[in-house]
C-alpha cells in the first residue's frame, strides 16, 4: 500500500511539475515537498484574515478572495511561478483561481482538499508571529 502511495505521489509530482498552463490539482504531500525546494511555489491562502492567524499552510500569503483582483499587484514578480491557491474547502479558491487566470496567471493549482483536508492529514500548520 505504501508502494502504491509513494508511485501516486511521483506521478502527481511529475504532472504538477511541468510548465504547462494547468488548472490541477496539487497532493498535500507533493506541495510539503516542494515548500523545501529552491523553486517552491507560492502559496496563496485566500480565506479570512482570522482563519489565516489560526492556522495556514507554511509560507502562506494571505489575500482573502474577494481581495485577490484588487491586490494582484502584490502577485506580480511570482508570474512565472507556480501558485498554489487553497481555502477552507474549495469555493472561494476557485473563484481567486479564476480572477489570475482572468489577469493572465497560467501556473495555478489548487491543494487538494484545501485547509480542511491539510489539518485532517496533520500536515504542518504555522501561526502568524
Amino acid at each position: 500500500m505504501k508502494r502504491i502511495a509513494v508511485l501516486l505521489s511521483v506521478l502527481i509530482a511529475i504532472g504538477c511539475s511541468g510548465s504547462e498552463t494547468s488548472n490541477g490539482l496539487i497532493a498535500q504531500s507533493v506541495l510539503l515537498e516542494r515548500l523545501g525546494d529552491g523553486d517552491a511555489p507560492l502559496v496563496l491562502d485566500v480565506r479570512t484574515s482570522g482563519e489565516y492567524e489560526r492556522g495556514h499552510v507554511p509560507s502562506a500569503v494571505n489575500i482573502p478572495y474577494q481581495q485577490v483582483g484588487a491586490r494582484l499587484s502584490e502577485l506580480g514578480e511570482v508570474n512565472g511561478r507556480d501558485i498554489v491557491v487553497y481555502c477552507e474547502a474549495g469555493p472561494r479558491a476557485q473563484r481567486a483561481e479564476a480572477t489570475l487566470r482572468a489577469a493572465g496567471f497560467e501556473r495555478l493549482y489548487h491543494l487538494e482538499g484545501d485547509m480542511a483536508a491539510w489539518r485532517r492529514s496533520q500536515m504542518p500548520v504555522e501561526m502568524p508571529h
